[in-house]
């Protein structure tokens, strides 16, 4: 498998650290405060002041993690 996308050993290594990995980003997932369409704007629209907007979603992105672990924990 490896040799068919990469075909020296330092692209290996890089292809063997990716597949390894296996990370993901919870906010993502769960999209609290719709912060992954939010950022995406900012993104988009050259927008470089993400620490306001964040500071400003951060009492509604808190209440709705609250609300995911609470539902969580109830299951």
């Amino acid at each position: 498998l490896h040799y068919k996308y990469a075909q020296d050993a330092q692209a290996i290594a890089v292809m063997n650290t990716v597949l390894e990995s296996n990370m993901f980003d919870i906010a993502s997932s769960y999209n609290w405060g719709d912060i992954a369409n939010t950022l995406d704007g900012l993104a988009k629209n050259g927008q470089a002041n993400i620490t306001s907007k964040l500071k400003g979603e951060a009492g509604a992105i808190e209440k709705m993690i609250a609300k995911t672990m609470d539902s969580l924990t109830k299951s």
